[in-house]
């Protein structure tokens, strides 16, 4: 072919367009996958995504930079302590709950508690007890109410020789200052 310069390995010819529809080419649209709230709780949570990498573990038995390697793992397990240790108090919280398995004596002391009527019987070792409280109270409310009722019938279950009652009320009006003297009167225990 005359007139045509030779082509290196390097040149290329351009093809002529043969669409106006190239001169504007559509743009790529992206689709976001939703994800699960369990991958959207990984993303808010620093490093957490790197505890299950694979190379991470990989790395920290290498003999090279060995160092560097008891450093990384000390920096994860204290890193990763604190999620166990949440991990752990959430599922005894909800699957073991303490308040709910009372102890092996429970049963017989309710029934000791509930057959008698004599002062001390649910404290049968007559182990000593300190009861105190600092109350602020308007007329008297709590002493003269549930409150100071449901603390007699305690010292009554614990024995009143067993019981030692201290309670301290600031800033009390004449009603409450009355209220707390009836309640003096009527409690069995050594009350100050």
């Amino acid at each position: 072919m005359p007139g045509l310069a030779p082509r290196t390995s390097h040149q290329y010819e351009l093809l002529p367009r043969t669409s106006l529809a190239l001169d504007h080419p559509p743009s790529p649209t992206r689709r976001h996958a939703r994800s699960s709230w369990l991958q959207q709780l990984v993303a808010r949570l620093p490093g957490v995504r790197n505890l299950s990498d694979h190379a991470i573990y990989t790395h920290y038995v290498t003999p090279r930079r060995r160092r560097r390697s008891v450093l990384r793992l000390f920096y994860w397990t204290v890193f990763s302590v604190p999620y166990l240790l949440l991990f752990l108090v959430l599922l005894t919280a909800v699957f073991f709950p303490s308040y709910t398995v009372r102890p092996p004596h429970y049963q017989h002391l309710r029934q000791r508690a509930v057959a008698s009527k004599a002062p001390g019987r649910a404290n049968p070792h007559a182990q000593k007890v300190f009861i105190a409280a600092a109350l602020y109270e308007k007329d008297g409310s709590l002493t003269s109410g549930g409150w100071g009722a449901a603390v007699r019938e305690l010292i009554d279950l614990l024995g009143p020789d067993n019981v030692h009652l201290s309670v301290y009320e600031d800033n009390a009006d004449p009603a409450t200052k009355e209220s707390l003297d009836r309640f003096r009167s009527i409690v069995t225990c050594k009350a100050r």
